[in-house]
């Protein structure tokens, strides 16, 4: 099984290009530490298996694994992600990898998580699970927090209405929908109306 490996951290690297090296069937094609050096070399030898930091120096992993996976679909990416960044850790999810590793992980871990990636399956690591869980429990209450009228807001928001619409369907003037949309925001900690 060949993997690539994507890491800034140097330390890092070299652990998980002995661990792979070390291990029987296991085989590192590349240990690179940045993005656009994975880029390069993906580009000569088309990836099958790749780990790659959530963190690297040039850019996100998530952004790695979403350029390399529209080039070549079958790419099959492993994230490390560092176990305290819950938010990043859900937007880590839509990136498309394979598997989701606590980062640092076990020896036995990873090398468990890249033969179940090879052969099809997907891996996510329970501290990384938990942290999802954690992170949408914590979550789910916000919604709580909005008042009747802001939920209705958030409904007619989630049904591509225009503020002036919205005004028009709950009776209310404009001035009103965009305080309410300001405060949706606001609690739901989001950065637009299509993300609330």
């Amino acid at each position: 099984i060949e993997v690539g490996i994507v890491e800034s951290d140097d330390q890092s690297r070299q652990f998980m290009s002995a661990v792979i090296g070390g291990t029987p069937g296991l085989r590192a094609t590349c240990a690179c530490s940045t993005g656009k050096d994975a880029l390069w070399f993906f580009a000569r030898n088309h990836p099958g298996m790749f780990l790659v930091s959530l963190f690297l120096r040039d850019m996100p992993g998530t952004e790695l694994i979403q350029r390399t996976r529209a080039l070549w679909p079958g790419a099959s990416p492993i994230l490390l992600i560092p176990a305290n960044h819950p938010r990043l850790l859900v937007e880590a999810l839509e990136a498309g990898a394979c598997a989701y590793l606590p980062e640092p992980c076990a020896a036995d871990e990873l090398v468990r998580a890249i033969r179940t990636v090879h052969q099809g399956g997907a891996v996510v690591s329970s501290p990384v699970a938990k942290a999802v869980v954690d992170y949408f429990r914590a979550r789910g209450s916000v919604i709580h927090d909005l008042t009747d009228r802001e939920r209705q807001v958030l409904t007619c928001m989630s049904r591509g209405l225009s503020q002036q619409t919205m005004a028009a369907d709950l009776g209310i003037d404009k001035a009103t929908v965009r305080t309410h949309v300001r405060n949706i925001l606001g609690k739901l900690d989001a950065h637009s109306s299509a993300e609330a």
